[in-house]
């Protein structure tokens, strides 16, 4: 256990020294410190290990056909696992009610989360969205997003990407009507 603590900058010197300001009387000061008692924290207050890096924490999704799956009101990829949990990505073509019909809106859900609804937990993922250019003209659009995943709604971006620009063939995000969406996991917890 650490029994002392220090730290910079808590008073310039020069202000220490000058008799005005009352720190220093006859060569003497006095320092005092307040020790406050904390309870120990519950188990919901623990943040479990959050693992870094993640193997094989990046997951490609292809979206083939996009202009006739734009018509549906959501599509989702397929499950995939990282770090033994299940995931799914959840796309909007035409984007979700706060998109107001100009954006598509994309979220990260995760699947399995029995376990953590019966004890009253929740999972902390750090991780990127992306919707990939496909022709090296501009940057991919992504959004690193911090999640604290609980069984109920995913997350992401309800106006992740205009509609304009995934439309739009100097972009380079939908090419011979196909659009490309990763998410990337930086950093994942066991439990909260």
């Amino acid at each position: 256990m650490k029994t002392e603590h220090d730290f910079d900058g808590l008073l310039p010197w020069s202000t220490f020294k000058d008799p005005s300001n009352g720190y220093l009387i006859n060569d003497t000061c006095a320092f005092g410190a307040e020790i406050l008692s904390i309870s120990s924290a519950t188990k919901h207050e623990c943040l479990s290990l959050v693992k870094e890096p993640i193997k094989k924490g990046t997951y490609t999704w292809t979206i083939d056909g996009f202009t006739l799956k734009k018509r549906e009101s959501r599509i989702r990829s397929h499950e995939f696992t990282v770090e033994g949990r299940k995931w799914k990505l959840l796309l909007y073509p035409s984007g979700d009610s706060r998109a107001n019909g100009r954006y598509l809106s994309l979220f990260l859900e995760l699947l399995n989360f029995e376990d953590i609804i019966v004890h009253g937990r929740k999972v902390y993922a750090k991780f990127i969205l992306r919707i990939r250019n496909q022709l090296g003209i501009v940057e991919h659009k992504e959004a690193e997003v911090n999640g604290f995943f609980d069984g109920s709604d995913g997350w992401g971006g309800s106006k992740f990407l205009l509609l304009s620009e995934v439309e739009s063939s100097s972009k380079g995000f939908l090419v011979k009507d196909s659009l490309i969406v990763e998410v990337e996991f930086k950093l994942l917890s066991k439990y909260l």
